[in-house]
C-alpha cells in the first residue's frame, strides 16, 4: 500500500492520517479539538488500520496543537484513545511536540490508559528512533 491510496486529510475535522515508511503518521491541527474530532480520527485510523497487517507502528505529531483541553475532554480523549490503542494489531505509538501543558496532558493520558507502547517524545526524530527500534 502506498501513502496516495492511504491518505485522510479534512481541514474541517483538523487531522491528516497517512502511511510513510512503514510508520501510519497521524498529524493534529492548529485547531481546536472537540470529542467529536477526536472520534472522527481514531475512526478514521481504526479503518485503515483494519486493511494492514498486524504490528503497527504509529507516529502522533501533536506539535500544532493548542493548549490544554478540559477535565470533561481528558476523561473522554483517555477512553477514545485507550480503547483504539488497546488494540493487538498495534506494536508502538510514539507521540511528540506539544506545549507543555500539551505534554503534562499527554503525560497523565499515558499513565491513566496504562498502555507501556506509548511513549511521548520532544522531537520527530526521537520518535522514529524509538518506533523503528524493535
Amino acid at each position: 500500500m502506498n501513502a496516495k491510496n492511504n491518505y485522510y486529510n479534512n481541514a474541517k475535522d483538523n487531522f491528516k492520517i497517512w502511511i510513510d515508511d512503514g510508520i501510519i503518521k497521524i498529524s493534529t491541527g492548529k485547531g481546536k479539538w472537540t470529542i467529536e474530532t477526536m472520534a472522527r480520527c481514531m475512526e478514521e485510523f481504526n479503518e485503515l488500520n483494519k486493511k494492514l497487517p498486524k504490528n503497527q507502528k504509529v507516529l502522533i505529531d501533536v506539535s500544532l496543537t493548542p493548549s490544554t483541553p478540559t477535565a470533561a475532554f481528558r476523561k473522554e480523549m483517555i477512553s477514545i484513545i485507550a480503547k483504539t490503542f488497546r488494540s493487538s494489531r498495534v506494536k508502538k505509538v510514539a507521540i511528540w511536540g506539544g506545549s507543555t501543558l500539551v505534554k503534562v496532558v499527554i503525560s497523565f493520558f499515558i499513565t491513566a490508559i496504562r498502555i507501556k507502547n506509548i511513549q511521548h517524545f520532544k522531537a520527530e526524530e526521537e520518535a522514529l528512533k524509538w518506533l523503528k527500534e524493535d
